[in-house]
């Protein structure tokens, strides 16, 4: 704690090593979300809408996640997790693990909900 106050709470930020197919998706997903909200969009940005918008495209995103196989490459990618989000994050990531056993990673959990936007009617 500082004369100002409590310390800001710090996003946590995560290292990815993706494939083509995966920042394909990515790419894709904030393309779209910058599209709709008529300004660029981040990473960051992409999760936190699929997030508040996960029941609409969950079960079409979860088989498409299903079909990829490897995500693992060579592209590095960063990505903010809010920390408000984080929980929330955290239990999407468990549903992926769950869904599709061996699949609960960071890097998954992202390629989910960039599939997340990219299968939402919006």
């Amino acid at each position: 704690m500082n004369a100002q106050g409590p310390a800001p709470r710090r996003p946590a930020v995560h290292q990815l090593l993706v494939n083509d197919k995966a920042l394909s998706l990515m790419i894709d997903a904030i393309a779209k979300l910058s599209h709709q909200r008529r300004r660029f969009a981040t990473l960051s940005d992409v999760l936190l809408h699929a997030l508040e918008h996960q029941t609409e495209a969950e079960s079409p995103a979860i088989s498409d996640l299903g079909a990829l196989q490897s995500l693992v490459g060579e592209h590095k990618v960063y990505v903010r997790i809010p920390r408000e989000s984080a929980r929330q994050f955290a239990a999407l990531k468990h549903r992926v693990g769950d869904a599709l056993p061996g699949k609960s990673a960071v890097r998954e959990a992202v390629c989910y909900c960039c599939l997340i936007i990219l299968n939402c009617k919006n």
